[in-house]
């Protein structure tokens, strides 16, 4: 999915100036990273601190001619890159990121201040990573195709079923419906709009869409599996489905949230993928929990599920045994 430009490698450690071109909208967004080489001092070890002072500058064709346009100047970022011992590079970062691309061309002034000793930063090599333009293609159609696939579908089990009435549908044939219908929320007839337009909104489309499918996925499997239990009439709405309904309400809000605020800051600050990387490790951190809660939560209803249809064959086998044995005794 992502590629990635010919490293630039240069002997002046400090400084660097390196550009981009014939990028296009297809490419989505463009991350520029940083590695430094220890020459000649592979046994230091430990955490290195350095200071970024980054110029960026968009480029489009006019008359034939490249022009500048200067985006951000000396912004300032502080990084802590880890060196292992008897390695000759410490490990590689990202410096900026360009998470919707305006310009054709992108140029990049940096500047590395070291805090502490400098002795072990020999050459750097920076690199740019965008995304193919063929993936990109590859995924609007891919998402079209099963577009119109889930209308197709949809249109026919409606056609089959319109001579009855919703209440006289069954569980099962209402899920299919709501199902079906949630597939056009994950393959986003939107999803175009976040490579042409810039911005978080047509992000933030693209993320309920989805978070709203899985959400609703996961309320099925809960509600189904948990319905084994209990007749349609016994179930109660307070003790059957708002327990799910609060505990997947949350989980859906906290994904739209998290995701909306972090494509606004991105888009006012190409620096927010570096200073908020502590807050991404939380939000993964998280999610593993809640998915772990489900999961469990999930696990116990259908062994639930399972042992009382255990139980009632037990039942059944009794019950449907015990006449034929009196009988055979009487004989």
């Amino acid at each position: 999915m992502f590629v990635s430009s010919p490293d630039y490698t240069t002997n002046l450690a400090l400084n660097w100036t390196g550009s981009i071109t014939s990028l296009s909208k297809l490419h989505q967004q463009l991350i520029v990273g940083m590695q430094i080489h220890k020459d000649g001092f592979e046994s230091v070890e430990g955490d290195q601190t350095i200071t970024l002072e980054i110029s960026v500058e968009g480029g489009y064709m006019d008359s034939g001619q490249l022009i500048w346009y200067p985006l951000s100047t000396n912004v300032r970022q502080t990084q802590n890159i880890k060196c292992p011992a008897k390695k000759n590079k410490c490990d590689s970062i990202i410096i900026a990121y360009e998470p919707y691309l305006t310009y054709s061309a992108y140029k990049y002034h940096v500047h590395i201040i070291v805090d502490g000793p400098a002795y072990i930063i020999g050459n750097t090599t920076f690199w740019f990573s965008y995304i193919n333009d063929a993936f990109t293609m590859f995924e609007l159609w891919f998402r079209f195709f099963f577009l119109v696939c889930s209308f197709v579908v949809f249109t026919i089990f409606i056609i089959k079923l319109r001579s009855y009435q919703w209440r006289d549908w069954s569980l099962e044939q209402k899920w299919v419906a709501l199902l079906i219908f949630g597939t056009f929320a994950y393959n986003n007839p939107f999803f175009p709009l976040t490579i042409i337009l810039p911005g978080w909104f047509p992000v933030f489309l693209d993320i309920t869409f989805f978070a709203s499918f899985v959400v609703l996925l996961l309320f099925f499997w809960l509600v189904i599996f948990d319905g084994i239990r209990q007749e349609d009439a016994r179930r109660s709405f307070i003790k059957f489905y708002l327990p799910k309904i609060i505990f997947l309400g949350l989980l859906w809000l906290f994904v739209i949230v998290a995701f909306t605020l972090f494509s606004i800051y991105e888009n006012e600050d190409r620096s927010t993928v570096v200073k908020i990387q502590g807050y991404i490790t939380f939000f993964e951190v998280s999610m593993t929990v809640v998915l772990v809660g489900y999961s469990i939560w999930l696990g116990y209803i259908i062994i639930r599920a399972c042992f009382m249809m255990s139980t009632m064959v037990i039942y059944l086998i009794i019950n449907y045994s015990t006449p034929i044995n009196i009988g055979f005794k009487e004989t």
